[in-house]
């Protein structure tokens, strides 16, 4: 089965065609073979649902072993890592993504811009810390962290999510140039 390009068939459509004689088909248009209005893909297709899920799992994967990093050089020497921070470092992670989902910043536009999906993953990341806070509060669990490890993991996501999205924005620009998020279509049964 070959992929077309949208443009292509568009191109092929608007070229004229000799009419069809018989009976019932009058006006129509016979499609053209597919050979003829088909071309290989300039580059491999990446598709975006897996693109999205690939960016899910590196922020997630980056915020974790950013709360590890900061633990590490803040905290290695007067606290352990244990479960209590484990617990917070995965909370954390855990939420954002999940934040960020629901506020569509894994969709195709999101990913492809930056000014606008920034402000909302700056947003959804201050009520994931804000909503930990809330529960190491409640659950009166707080006095047990170090409020500039917690600080510090803030900023530090915050920086680092926006460089990677900004990053992750260039990169596919450059890769939607190079057509590697065309869609694509295929025609089954179009000719002999």
């Amino acid at each position: 089965m070959s992929a077309f390009d949208v443009r292509d068939l568009l191109e092929a459509a608007s070229r004229p065609l000799p009419a069809s004689s018989g009976p019932g088909h009058e006006g129509a248009t016979p499609l053209p073979p597919a050979e003829a209005i088909s071309r290989p893909a300039s580059a491999a297709a990446f598709s975006p649902v897996v693109l999205a899920g690939c960016v899910r799992v590196a922020e997630f994967t980056l915020v974790v072993a950013m709360g590890l990093a900061v633990h590490a050089l803040q905290l290695s020497d007067t606290l352990p890592l244990d479960l209590t921070y484990g617990a917070a470092i995965v909370g954390v992670a855990t939420i954002a993504v999940v934040l960020f989902q629901v506020a569509g910043l894994y969709r195709m536009s999101a990913l492809r811009g930056f000014v606008k999906p920034a402000l909302r993953l700056a947003a959804m990341w201050t009520l994931a810390f804000l909503l930990v806070a809330t529960v190491m509060v409640f659950a009166k669990v707080a006095d047990h962290y170090s409020r500039i490890w917690f600080g510090t993991l803030f900023l530090t996501g915050l920086g680092l999510l926006l460089a990677g999205r900004f990053a992750l924005s260039r990169i596919i620009a450059a890769e939607m140039r190079e057509g590697r998020f065309d869609r694509r279509t295929a025609i089954v049964g179009g000719g002999a």
